[in-house]
């Protein structure tokens, strides 16, 4: 096992307890860059802890608690290790509750990603949480 909720605990940081998580999705990408191979895949981090303050997702009536905000790993195909990635939101946007589906993509001589975001889950309207974003590979490695 390479990673496991433990090493997820410790990235997320001091205050927050993860309970489940969704990796992967509908969608792993692989990217290069600088001849390095990485793997990128979405997640959705529901918690049963979290600090004071802390951006949190909660569906009306569910009684869950999600990370408020996106996040994915970056699995580094040379060295093994991995990161853990939040993608930064626009102010005043929608909430990027869970990264679902990641493509990369070449457009002339960069490559990009996409990564979009939640979707309606047993009639539970998202909360105005439908979104996709990009940059390039270069940006969503580092």
């Amino acid at each position: 096992m390479e990673y496991n909720i433990s090493n997820l605990n410790a990235a997320l940081g001091t205050g927050w307890a993860a309970d489940y998580i969704i990796c992967g999705y509908n969608r792993m990408t692989a990217v290069t860059y600088n001849s390095t191979p990485y793997l990128l895949m979405g997640m959705s981090i529901e918690v049963y802890k979290y600090p004071t303050g802390a951006k949190i997702y909660s569906p009306p009536g569910s009684g869950a608690y999600w990370t408020g905000t996106a996040r994915y790993l970056i699995r580094n195909g040379n060295t093994g290790a991995y990161t853990l990635q939040e993608i930064q939101q626009y102010s005043g946007g929608y909430d990027m509750v869970a990264a679902r589906d990641m493509v990369a993509y070449t457009v002339g001589a960069t490559q990009y990603v996409t990564i979009s975001g939640f979707d309606c889950w047993v009639n539970t309207a998202p909360g105005y949480s439908a979104w996709a974003v990009y940059d390039t590979a270069a940006n969503a490695v580092v």
